[in-house]
């Protein structure tokens, strides 16, 4: 077994078949097919089946994709940093959520960009969740999230700011309360994100402790469905205030109390430590969150 067998073989599990494999890693196929029987005959497995609708793994084709996962991952990285040692191509995964990234992507792309136009970054706007996986999993280097609570002691974090959570309502509505608390929610219909959204989590903590249940009228993972929502007399909603305290068709009423989420740069403190990762988090440091 060497690492051309094991790449062209994890190819074939990720891509289905080994004309599309040929396509997405420019091998030709004969190639790939003559790699994929030379490591099936090492071992006397059949790894995949072939089928019309392409190569289906085996128990032990699938015993082997999930084993040499781990080892794929291990090459990129050790090739990605000795890249980056050597001046080569510098490239940096980073992951934001997107209600975050709405706030200070645009500023963080543009600084960096001119500290370091030589370097790529590769930014993942999944929700936070999946961008935690990812950075848990190796795929990502540094993760900037909402974070409430400790974190297990293999991961670094920094804090860089904290934003504010607001509800909204319809710019005509007329209400005389300064301030929304549980009370007055339990009262009006609700537009939530879904459960991949820290303030939801914390905003149902309320109702619980409170027990009350809230009205939900629907729930989303799509800001801009909220603002219709909200701004058609729907609902009430809750984002983060600094999205929408410009945005004219909609009206932020402040929590009671105040809800607030620290925002935090988050990396595995058992991760080595590349030079473009460390120019990244020195800069972030050095950002003031009033430039987001």
């Amino acid at each position: 077994m060497n690492l051309t067998q094991i790449k062209y073989f994890q190819a074939v599990c990720e891509y289905g078949t080994i004309a599309e494999t040929s396509k997405r890693i420019h091998i030709s196929p004969s190639t790939i097919s003559a790699t994929i029987k030379l490591l099936e005959e090492e071992y006397g497995l059949i790894l995949f089946r072939r089928t019309r609708g392409g190569m289906e793994q085996t128990n032990a084709g699938r015993r082997l994709c999930e084993l040499s996962k781990g080892l794929m991952k291990s090459i990129d990285r050790i090739d990605m940093i000795m890249k980056d040692e050597g001046g080569g191509s510098r490239c940096l995964r980073i992951g934001i959520p997107p209600m975050v990234s709405i706030i200070i992507l645009p500023n963080i792309l543009s600084q960096f960009g001119k500290e370091h136009p030589d370097v790529h970054l590769e930014v993942d706007t999944n929700g936070r969740e999946e961008v935690f996986r990812k950075l848990s999993d190796g795929d990502l280097d540094v993760a900037i999230l909402p974070v409430n609570g400790e974190l297990e002691s293999v991961y670094h974090r920094k804090r860089i700011g904290s934003v504010g959570i607001c509800a909204i309502v319809a710019e005509d509505s007329i209400s005389e309360i300064k301030a929304f608390d549980v009370e007055h929610l339990s009262k009006q219909k609700l537009v939530l994100f879904k459960d991949d959204f820290l303030h939801k989590e914390l905003l149902l903590e309320r109702f619980e402790k409170a027990r009350r249940k809230p009205d939900i009228l629907m729930q989303t993972s799509q800001l801009s469905t909220i603002l219709r929502l909200v701004q058609a007399g729907e609902g009430t909603g809750f984002v983060v205030r600094e999205i929408v305290e410009n945005w004219m068709p909609v009206k932020t009423v402040p929590l009671e109390p105040a809800m607030s989420l620290d925002i935090c740069m988050i990396w595995r403190d058992d991760d080595f430590m590349f030079q473009t990762m460390q120019d990244f988090i020195l800069m972030m440091e050095k950002m003031s969150f009033r430039e987001f």
